[in-house]
C-alpha cells in the first residue's frame, strides 16, 4: 500500500478498519547523482497517516506524526521550499508542489497487486 498527503484519511481509515500491525516508511527519492536522499512530502505523509492510528506509535513514527503536525497549518509553503519542492519550481512545476500539498484530496487507497498499484 502506498499513501501520501493527499489520500492520508483513506489509507488511515483502510488501516484502521482492518486492525493490523503497520510499518510506515517515508520513501524518500534519488537525487541527481542517484543518491537517495529523505523527501519532506514522504516524511510528512506518513506522519499524518500514522497520526491517525489509534495506537502507540514507536519513536520514528511519534517524530514524523509531529513534523506533521507542525507543518499542517502551512503544508504549501513547507513543501515549497523543501528540496523537492524548490527543484520542481525551479523546473516550473510549482503547481505539483501545490498538489502534493492537498492534504485529504482524494479517498484512493492505492494498492501494489501483483506489482502494479490500484485503486481500492
Amino acid at each position: 500500500m502506498a499513501g501520501a498527503l493527499r489520500d492520508a484519511g483513506a489509507v488511515a481509515a483502510f488501516l484502521v478498519e482492518r486492525d493490523r500491525d503497520v510499518l510506515g516508511l517515508a520513501a524518500g527519492e534519488q537525487d541527481a547523482g542517484g543518491r537517495p536522499q529523505p523527501a519532506l512530502e514522504d516524511w510528512l505523509g506518513a506522519g499524518v497517516i500514522l497520526s491517525e492510528l489509534p495506537t502507540d506509535l514507536l519513536a520514528p513514527a511519534a517524530r514524523a506524526a509531529g513534523a506533521f503536525r507542525s507543518a499542517r497549518a502551512d503544508l504549501n509553503a513547507r513543501l515549497a521550499w523543501s528540496t523537492s519542492g524548490r527543484e520542481l519550481r525551479g523546473r516550473e512545476f510549482a503547481g505539483d508542489v501545490r498538489l502534493t500539498a492537498e492534504l485529504n484530496a482524494g479517498a484512493v487507497v492505492p494498492l501494489l497487486v501483483d506489482g502494479v498499484f490500484g485503486a481500492l
